[in-house]
């Protein structure tokens, strides 16, 4: 008893130490490349990627439950660990960080023969107005697109967007952490909720299915404050209900209405926070987007880490988590009401 506040803080050092790095080499890093790569078809680009995210997620997740169940969760995260080492030199040999370091602009653009580049720029060679417009850095070009709007550090209007990010953390940070013993408590796993099943299978298909129309979406009306706040405030109303819905989830039914809730909440806060197109439509640039995505992931990681605790604790104090998953449906609710009035001011 005497070492558990030690080993208590051991565990959360390297639990944050090895959750940034598989966030930042599996999230951060994939997305800030693909927003340096495309400008114009973000949107699609980003449809893409997360969709097929989805759909590997949700043909992993019964193989994940066979390996935990039939050998060891030692096991199933050795053959993790082994996959990633054969695909990590795989990324090494076909992965470029941007354009220009294949002599190309943004969204497959190849650029003139009367330019010359160089890594990060593209200088004029030739004269003429048109060979100069065209012959603009790439930073200037992301400006003339709306792009590059700091002045120095980022924009406090991002502040919301991480303020959700930190909480949408927590809520299913504690959520998916005690998933299992949640069921039991509100006595789901004698009602015949199978988690695997019914919750986190229907969770990655909808979140594939959701992902492409609101990534095309924000791609292409993501520069209207309406779209980009309704899209947050919607986001914030289905997590609310999510986790009151979680508090009753006592039959197959409810857990597979729940994961299909889930499925559209990370369809949309996928593209919107963790791909960063809510902050590229609020102005950020290519230059800036790698560390304001590294900023949002940091808020999701506490609160990833701080969920735990939470719903931990006061079931410790309460001797049930439904207290607990009632009481963080209230902040959600509040930044739904906070975007939405945001929403519809914009249109106003």
């Amino acid at each position: 008893p005497s070492r558990r506040p030690f080993l208590y803080v051991q565990a959360v050092l390297l639990f944050f130490f090895l959750r940034s790095l598989a966030l930042g080499a599996c999230e951060t890093f994939p997305n800030a490349t693909v927003q340096q790569w495309f400008v114009t078809r973000r949107g699609e680009a980003m449809a893409v990627l997360n969709t097929a995210t989805g759909l590997c997620n949700a043909a992993l997740a019964p193989v994940v439950y066979l390996l935990v169940t039939d050998y060891s969760w030692r096991t199933c995260f050795v053959a993790g660990a082994c996959t990633n080492l054969v695909l990590t030199p795989l990324s090494l040999l076909v992965v470029r960080g941007s354009p220009e370091c294949m002599g190309l602009l943004p969204d497959g653009d190849v650029v003139p023969d009367c330019l010359e580049t160089e890594v990060g720029n593209v200088k004029k060679k030739g004269g003429g107005s048109e060979g100069q417009l065209v012959g603009k850095s790439v930073q200037e070009m992301e400006e003339d697109r709306g792009g590059a709007g700091w002045l120095g550090g980022h924009d406090p209007a991002i502040i919301p967007c991480l303020v959700f990010a930190f909480v949408w953390g927590v809520v299913f940070g504690g959520c998916d952490f005690y998933m299992v013993e949640i069921i039991e408590d509100v006595g789901g796993l004698e009602g015949g909720v199978n988690v695997p099943e019914h919750i986190f299978m229907p969770l990655s298909l909808f979140v594939a299915l959701v992902t492409p129309p609101v990534s095309i979406a924000m791609g292409r009306f993501g520069d209207n404050p309406a779209v980009l706040c309704g899209f947050l405030s919607l986001c914030a109303l289905l997590i609310s209900a999510s986790t009151i819905l979680l508090a009753v989830c006592t039959t197959p039914l409810l857990g597979l209405l729940y994961g299909i809730v889930r499925g559209f909440v990370g369809g949309i806060a996928q593209p919107m926070l963790v791909s960063g197109l809510a902050y590229a439509a609020m102005g950020v640039g290519r230059d800036r987007i790698g560390s304001v995505l590294g900023l949002n992931q940091l808020m999701t990681l506490c609160g990833t880490g701080l969920g735990p605790m939470v719903y931990g604790t006061y079931r410790d104090i309460a001797g049930t988590y439904r207290g607990s998953l009632l009481m963080t449906a209230i902040p959600t609710f509040m930044l739904s009401v906070f975007f939405g009035c945001k929403a519809v001011r914009s249109v106003l």
